[in-house]
């Protein structure tokens, strides 16, 4: 069977309801909040993506925040969950070895959780400018005769600075 990643036991918090509005969790005993929803701006310092660039794909249909407000023009109309960030955090990290916006499209399936909540661990592999869902079929596509290796990118890796990140949003320094 396939080992499944779970975002919230990475957060060493189960994120809860915490009812209409509520943006955070936190106890009193811990010094960070495990964040449960996103507003663009920290969906943007979280993925490395620009807010013009989060807009722009809504916008266009590439990718819609799972909370958004129809009207788009409210304050706080785009809010990401956490698994959408953790699909932007691994859609940069291909867009920026260089791979095109319309070769993207296609792997957005392999970039949610299963019905349980929980993310297959897996590896998205780049070779040029196409990704595939394994570092086998990149090897293959490639052929013999390219010299560069694919460059693969780990959902486990992904997580664990998605983590990282958030536990930076709560620092003040």
């Amino acid at each position: 069977s396939e080992e499944a990643l779970r975002p919230s036991e990475l957060l060493h918090s189960h994120p809860r309801d915490t009812g209409a509005g509520a943006m955070t969790t936190a106890t009193q005993n811990h010094r960070t909040a495990a964040l449960t929803v996103f507003d663009i701006d920290q969906a943007g310092r979280l993925t490395g993506l620009s807010t013009t660039q989060l807009q722009r794909w809504d916008r266009t249909g590439f990718f819609h925040p799972s909370l958004a407000d129809p009207n788009r023009r409210r304050a706080y109309s785009r809010i990401y969950s956490l698994d959408d960030v953790i699909a932007l955090r691994t859609i940069a990290k291909i867009r920026a070895v260089g791979v095109p916006l319309t070769r993207l499209k296609p792997i957005l399936p392999l970039l949610v959780p299963d019905e349980q909540g929980n993310w297959p661990a897996r590896s998205l592999c780049v070779s040029g400018t196409q990704v595939f869902a394994s570092r086998e079929e990149a090897e293959a596509a490639a052929g013999s005769g390219r010299e560069d290796a694919p460059k693969c990118f780990d959902l486990a890796s992904v997580l664990a600075e998605v983590k990282a990140g958030i536990a930076r949003l709560g620092d003040r320094g």
